[in-house]
């Protein structure tokens, strides 16, 4: 899914939600049925959902992002801003200790889960915070260990999470109530 993500695919559109629950398949992800775009399909049943985000680094006001906005009107200057999310599955499987590592936009969206507001102006575009400073510790803070740079102005992050629902998963002592991953690009 990531990789078709980053390639253009777009997770608002039922087809390709349809697409997602074929690669899920034994994992009961549903998607209900009907057509069209719709960022957050979450009235389903079954055991799994997925948050698909891209996400943008806006710099400083010295920056270009910020000076085609006009530097005092840089809301969002030094933060991620949220350009799409899309959900889908379950939504009764999103709570708060299970969540998207991005939170939820504020803005508005359209049916394909674009911001429909100006991403650097609009404060409500920004990624929520805990979730801001985690992401600025682990893509904005240099780390000799992993030979990571930060992220320049207006570079892009696509991220897909998904969590699917497995309550009789168990490794010995340790239970589990499901398994979730999240992929980078």
């Amino acid at each position: 899914m990531a990789n078709m993500y980053i390639h253009g695919a777009d997770f608002s559109d039922k087809a390709m939600q349809g697409l997602a629950k074929k690669l899920a398949t034994g994992l009961d992800l549903q998607i209900g049925t009907g057509t069209g775009n719709v960022a957050d399909n979450l009235a389903n049943s079954g055991r799994g959902i997925f948050w698909v985000s891209k996400l943008m680094w806006v710099g400083t006001t010295a920056q270009p992002s910020c000076q085609a906005a006009l530097p005092a009107a840089c809301t969002n200057a030094n933060k991620f801003v949220f350009l799409e999310h899309v959900r889908f599955g379950n939504g009764v499987l999103q709570t708060s200790d299970r969540d998207a590592s991005t939170g939820h936009p504020g803005a508005a969206r359209d049916t394909f889960g674009r911001i429909t507001v100006d991403v650097v102006k609009t404060a409500n575009a920004a990624v929520p915070e805990p979730y801001q400073t985690k992401f600025y510790n682990l893509w904005q803070v240099s780390s000799p260990a992993t030979s990571r740079t930060p992220l320049a102005d207006g570079q892009i992050i696509y991220v897909v999470e998904g969590y699917f629902k497995s309550p009789d998963l168990s490794l010995g002592a340790l239970q589990g109530n499901g398994v979730y991953a999240r992929w980078f690009f």
